[in-house]
């Protein structure tokens, strides 16, 4: 049986506005891809990616949720 955490143990949650979160993709995208999160969100939607499951790909693409 698995314990559940005390509150003292759980993590933080942190909200984040629409603004720090486009920082966030924006930041990745160039990180992890050298492009903007514009150019990353319009070749996302056009599945212009030859591996959209890699790494790479993947640690940008986790980040729409935050920057659309």
């Amino acid at each position: 049986m698995t314990d559940l955490k005390t509150e003292e143990q759980a993590c933080d949650i942190e909200e984040v506005s629409l603004d720090e979160g486009r920082r966030m993709l924006d930041d990745a995208a160039r990180q992890h891809l050298n492009m903007s999160a514009e150019d990353f969100i319009e070749a996302w939607d056009e599945g212009r990616f030859t591996d959209p499951d890699s790494l790479r790909v993947q640690q940008v693409a986790a980040l729409l949720p935050f920057g659309r």
